[in-house]
């Protein structure tokens, strides 16, 4: 009778011993990873500035040629925009931006098109995104209204829009 008695003692013991077990070998218990996730190799993201019209058209590859070897191109390294703080549009007209990212490695990025880009606009009844132009917005009424870029998790310092009464379109 003593013996079965002992069990009762003996197995939250042994239960508790595994669970401390588990805990100490770098387990949450909840069966999932508990450990960071490391960041990507290579630059990040910084900041991001917004600077008046469209991005830079991109430099046309070249056809390499059978004789020649090929060389590389200079590219266009995109500049940041730091000081461009507001902009005017009359209503009824497009207002064009880009954005450019300013990497860890001190390096500039046009990242208008690219598919994380999220552009905002503050009031949407002033000025609206174009759903086919990353960047572009339409004057709908007269007023103001932030205009913003984020991805990554780092977004622009806003843009002031002002939209004037209907006037000739730029």
């Amino acid at each position: 009778m003593n013996s079965g008695r002992g069990w009762l003692f003996l197995l939250p013991l042994l239960t508790f011993v595994a669970a401390a077990m588990l805990l100490s070998c770098g387990g949450d218990g909840s069966g999932g990873d508990s450990f960071a996730t490391p960041a990507p190799p290579g630059p990040f993201i910084e900041s991001i500035s917004i600077c008046p019209g469209p991005p830079a058209a991109p430099i046309p590859t070249p056809s390499p040629s059978s004789s020649a070897s090929p060389s590389p191109l200079p590219t266009e390294t995109p500049t940041p925009c730091p000081s461009f703080t507001a902009a005017a549009v009359p209503q009824g007209c497009f207002i064009q931006f880009h954005a450019v990212a300013t990497l860890s490695d001190n390096t500039n990025i046009d990242i208008t098109d690219a598919n994380s880009t999220l552009w905002s606009s503050s009031d949407t009844a002033v000025l609206l995104p174009d759903s086919n132009t990353q960047g572009s917005y339409s004057a709908t009424s007269s007023g103001s209204a932030d205009v913003g870029a984020g991805t990554s998790g780092v977004s622009s310092p806003p843009v002031s829009v002002t939209v004037d009464p209907p006037g000739i379109c730029p």
